[in-house]
């Protein structure tokens, strides 16, 4: 899941995926439900999805 998670944020930040939904990346991933993988990347990140795509300053 750890994997999977950090891959997810690695993606939002990278600027060749821009074009792609989040929900698309999180189904990239390996998540099938868009609330949950809000929720645990919430959880592991502090953050939603999209605020962590917004912030430049953030890291994994």
């Amino acid at each position: 899941m750890r994997k999977r998670l950090d891959a997810s944020a690695e993606r939002l930040r990278d600027p060749r995926f821009n074009r792609y939904k989040i929900t698309s990346i999180a189904y990239q991933r390996g998540f099938k439900d868009p609330a949950h993988f809000s929720r645990v990347f919430s959880k592991r990140f502090g953050v939603t999805p999209r605020a962590w795509r917004a912030c430049e300053g953030m890291s994994i």
